[in-house]
């Protein structure tokens, strides 16, 4: 048995899942936090009747004891539960953190490498000539297409009752929309983008109807960088029916700084 290497081992497995195994462990702490609240009560229930006891004894008017006193008599038999609550809060936030953190690091490579792709595309126009760079874009889109699952072809889910099949190459979904309604979508977000001077990827998934994610929060557009605008190569599915990806034409970027 190789000790160092199964501890170098065990240590890369948790930093990679710290995010996952702090939110675990603090969702733990909770229900652990209320089992020390169970077990507790009883013995607060049992000094706040003594107090009664004692008042009854002693001929005081005030015999009930009042919620604020309860709690003065009561409070030391629910630290285990304080502690464990702060804890397992201080875990989730921790996790959170974390992840947040990854995610911006993830968009903030994401958005180097579609700077890239663009500028490929548009020295690609320059070089070779525009029918040559669409040819290109259209054999990107055949890649992106083959990489993909026949399933996820399968259950591509319908939005606003569109039959035509889409790829957004940002997030990789498959669905199934309108290409006008598509268009829509983006003059509605560009009109946004001119009132706010920034939107997020997630404010034009919620006109296109797609879910909103993690990244699309992190990475949107900047007006100083122009509208909106994407590419749409048609590619085939397995089974030869077109498919469209879209392609953003201006990648999006990071606003904040972490």
């Amino acid at each position: 048995m190789n000790l160092p290497m199964i501890l170098t081992t065990v240590g890369e497995v948790i930093a990679k899942n710290a995010p996952q195994i702090l939110t675990a462990l603090g969702i733990g702490g909770f229900v652990t936090s209320i089992a020390f609240a169970v077990d507790a009560t009883p013995d607060a229930y049992n000094d706040i009747k003594a107090e009664e006891a004692r008042r009854i004894h002693e001929g005081e008017e005030e015999i009930e004891v009042k919620p604020l006193e309860a709690i003065k008599i009561a409070w030391k038999h629910y630290i285990p539960t304080a502690i464990m609550v702060i804890a397992s809060s201080a875990m989730i936030i921790g996790g959170m953190y974390l992840q947040t953190r990854r995610t911006a690091a993830l968009a903030a490579a994401y958005a180097v490498a579609a700077d890239q792709a663009n500028r490929y595309y548009e020295n690609m126009k320059t070089v070779a000539g525009k029918t040559k760079a669409e040819e290109g874009l259209a054999k990107t889109a055949q890649d992106i297409v083959n990489d993909i699952p026949e399933e996820k072809f399968d259950s591509a889910p319908s939005i606003d009752g569109g039959e035509d099949y889409f790829i957004d190459k940002m997030s990789g979904r498959v669905f199934r929309h309108d290409i006008v309604k598509i268009r829509e979508a983006v003059n509605k977000f560009n009109k946004d983008l001119l009132d706010d001077m920034w939107c997020s990827v997630n404010d034009l998934y919620d006109y296109i109807g797609l879910e909103r994610t993690l990244m699309g929060e992190i990475l949107g557009y900047n007006i100083d960088k122009g509208l909106f605008e994407f590419r749409a190569p048609v590619a085939e599915m397995y089974n030869g029916k077109p498919v469209a990806v879209l392609m953003p034409a201006n990648y999006p970027e990071t606003r904040y700084r972490f």
